[in-house]
Order: structure tokens, then sequence, then C-alpha cells
């Protein structure tokens, strides 16, 4: 073992060898000990590290919200799953009923004319809408920490 690095302390502390009196002796676990304290720069480093890590790991997740299906089309869900292992026909079912297809939603929209939005179309494109900014605001305090 290097010495100049770390050392091992296995000297009972003073509780433990009062408890050993009365009971079965064993032998003390030894403790790793760093004979160093890591500079201030390299903390604050590790800790930006894991920042950044958890960062870019929020805003995967929020890039994988949109996802395409040779099936289904293009479409946005806060629960799809990572497409590099998953494919999104495999699940489709567990997360059809809080997805919303482009597709789908121009069918919603219906034609350019001048009829009003149904009440369904309205639900739909505000939900759709929450989502977008929930999405957005993610974004926002990923990249705005």
């Amino acid at each position: 073992m290097d010495s100049s690095s770390s050392w091992i302390d296995v000297d009972v502390p003073p509780a433990v060898s009062n408890v050993m009196e009365d009971s079965v002796p064993c032998c003390p676990l030894p403790v790793f000990t760093p004979n160093f304290t890591p500079p201030p720069q390299t903390v604050q480093a590790m800790q930006a590290g894991l920042r950044h890590s958890e960062v870019k790991a929020e805003l995967h997740r929020v890039l994988q919200s949109i996802q395409c299906s040779s099936d289904f089309g293009v479409y946005l869900c806060e629960s799809f799953r990572d497409p590099r292992r998953h494919y999104i026909d495999d699940y489709w079912h567990e997360v059809a009923a809080e997805a919303y297809g482009i597709e789908e939603l121009h069918r919603v929209v219906g034609k350019v004319d001048n009829t009003p939005l149904t009440d369904d179309a309205r639900s739909r494109l505000h939900l759709f809408a929450r989502l977008l900014d929930r999405l957005a605001r993610r974004i926002d305090r990923m990249v705005l920490a």
C-alpha cells in the first residue's frame, strides 16, 4: 500500500474495547482515512460536472418527449421511453391516452373555414398547450440553471 496517499487505521476505539470485554472478541474493522484534502477547485469541478450531467440527462428526457412512429406518426408525450432502447409501437397502448399526435391534432382542428372549434378540439388543444408549456419550462429550468 502506498503510505503517501492514505493509511488504514486498525486501532480499537475505547468504546469498542469495553464492549469486547463482556462479549466474544472481534476484530476491529479497518477504516480508510485519506491523508489529504482535495483542493476546493477539484471539489467545485466535481460538483459542476455532476450538475452538468444532471442538466443534460433532463434535457434528453425532455427531447425524448417528441417521437415518431412508423405506424402512428409524430407524437408528443412526457411518458415516452428512451427511443434507443424502446420502440414506441411496442408500448403504444400504455401511452396512447396521454400522447398528442400532430396528424390527430390537425384532424381535431378541422378545415380552414368559418366554423368554430368544437369543444373536443378546444379541450384537446388546451391539454396539448399545457404539455408544451411544461416541456418549455423544464428546458428553461435546465438551461438557466
